[in-house]
């Protein structure tokens, strides 16, 4: 029985987690979108460093 209830708490806290990333995410991508900020990694480098990739590979 325990490991029953253990495999059904595992089972629902995974689910959870994931519920808990797809909000992040959502208001991530809701913040972008008001802050006009892309949605693709080397544009999100670039606002973070004030670099370039190539700029940042001469370094």
């Amino acid at each position: 029985m325990k490991k029953r209830i253990d495999k059904e708490a595992k089972k629902v806290n995974h689910e959870l987690d994931n519920a808990t990333k797809k909000l992040g995410q959502e208001a991530i991508r809701g913040a972008r979108d008001k802050l006009g900020i892309g949605h693709n990694n080397q544009q999100d480098n670039t606002e973070l460093t004030g670099t370039t990739p190539e700029e940042h590979h001469e370094n």
